[in-house]
């Protein structure tokens, strides 16, 4: 069974790229482009990683990563920033990044590596 990632960002652009390139190597990839859709797809399915914007329209830095950490807190989660943060999470993807460099610490944050 292919490992199933959450990638969430306001960003259209950026969840096709992340969902092409992860899918190419056999992830399970499912998109949300705000908070409440996020939301909706944790409740919904299991997912063996989160990533996500650090900032989403009219949320506070980091609010949907707080939010995933309370509610699903064994869910590992990879922050995609274009700026340095305070955000505690399983790792940090800074943008723009290049397709190997997601791929790599998807698989190494997931225990694929």
């Amino acid at each position: 069974m292919s490992k199933r990632v959450l990638a969430i960002d306001d960003e259209r652009l950026i969840l096709s790229f992340i969902k092409r390139g992860l899918e190419k190597v056999g992830y399970d990839v499912h998109t949300a482009s705000d908070k409440d859709e996020a939301l909706n797809l944790l409740e919904a399915n299991s997912y063996d990683l989160v990533l996500a914007d650090v900032v989403l329209p009219g949320l506070k830095e980091g609010e949907v990563i707080d939010l995933i950490k309370q509610r699903w807190p064994e869910t590992k989660v990879i922050v995609i920033t274009g700026k340095a943060s305070s955000i505690t999470a399983d790792g940090f993807l800074e943008k723009p990044f290049m397709l190997e460099e997601l791929r790599r610490l998807v698989s190494s944050a997931i225990g694929d590596a």
